[in-house]
């Protein structure tokens, strides 16, 4: 008896090794599987600019990247004290203009140079809704800035099939090796209610057929893994909003079987050993059981250098 829709791995010409660069844009899911990515020893990158929820401004975000925009400070804005840019996430915020250009363009440079050498760019799409502001145009973070000054609206499929074009010219003209895998946050946006937060989904999804070719631009389904797949409310957390560690878990891991080679696996398999060994609580560290077992970590680590360079345990 079947009790759910399973929804089955493709192969992918993609195959990530721990020699891969990857870098992850977008949406707050972007950087759970970044995190998982990170925590397993990849060469990795996530939102070097802060998150980011709709096509344009990831897009902004993508190009100020890739043509490496400085800003000054005639370019920030500020309230109550706190420096920020509306193209820019709030976490990037300061406390004077001045460091918080500094701060921005010295992730901007470092992500352009991530980016000239990257092999994969996962783009994590979270809504067709904007924040578009009177002077500004489409804002990626209003900032508690006053109401007046944005209207909310739906983007047309026009918009975003434009801003996920762009995105590949963009990163084309730094690197013409880039493979991009697009995908939607699984992560629902109930603020506009869930027939409207249905409705944004739906015209992200649209618009991605428009550009995914199989060859350079790929499709990686995240939001039906959680939505059709799992489909139960026991997979998020207790907002009933953010999918559930389980449910990253279990993404994590499809994710894995489309993207890791045999050898990846492998290899995975023994970073996984060596995490849980670091995780064992030592009751006595200056005993010599408990050096012993330290040996034991160091050999397992370096049984793997190969694959993954010592300097990423530190």
């Amino acid at each position: 008896m079947k009790f759910r829709t399973v929804l089955k791995g493709a192969a992918s010409p993609i195959q990530i090794n721990h020699h891969s660069k990857v870098l992850f844009m977008g949406s707050c899911f972007a950087e759970n599987i970044g995190k998982a990515m990170v925590d397993r020893k990849f060469t990795t990158l996530i939102n070097p600019l802060g998150i980011s929820y709709n096509p344009i401004s990831i897009a902004k975000n993508i190009a100020a990247i890739a043509e490496c925009k400085t800003i000054i400070p005639a370019d920030i804005h500020s309230k109550n004290g706190s420096f920020f840019h509306y193209d820019y996430h709030g976490s990037n915020n300061t406390s004077t203009a001045i460091s918080y250009a500094d701060q921005i363009n010295e992730s901007l440079k470092s992500a352009h140079d991530f980016l000239q050498s990257t092999d994969y760019l996962f783009v994590s799409l979270g809504t067709a809704h904007v924040f578009s502001h009177e002077e500004k145009g489409v804002v990626n973070n209003c900032h508690k800035m006053p109401n007046d000054l944005f209207t909310r609206r739906l983007l047309k499929m026009e918009e975003i099939v434009s801003a996920l074009q762009r995105i590949k010219t963009l990163v084309s003209k730094v690197n013409n090796r880039i493979k991009i895998v697009f995908t939607v946050s699984p992560i629902r946006h109930v603020r506009d209610g869930l027939v409207a937060d249905r409705r944004s989904k739906s015209m992200l999804i649209a618009a991605l057929t428009e550009v995914i070719d199989d060859k350079d631009i790929f499709y990686f389904p995240s939001y039906e893994l959680l939505i059709d797949d799992l489909r139960d409310y026991r997979f998020y957390k207790e907002d009933l909003i953010h999918p559930s560690d389980q449910a990253i878990s279990y993404i994590w891991e499809y994710f894995s079987s489309c993207y890791f080679s045999e050898n990846t696996l492998s290899t995975l398999q023994k970073v996984e050993k060596i995490l849980a060994m670091q995780q064992h609580k030592i009751l006595n560290p200056s005993s010599e059981e408990a050096e012993a077992f330290k040996t034991k970590i160091k050999e397992h680590i370096s049984a793997i250098s190969d694959s993954i360079p010592s300097d990423r345990w530190v």
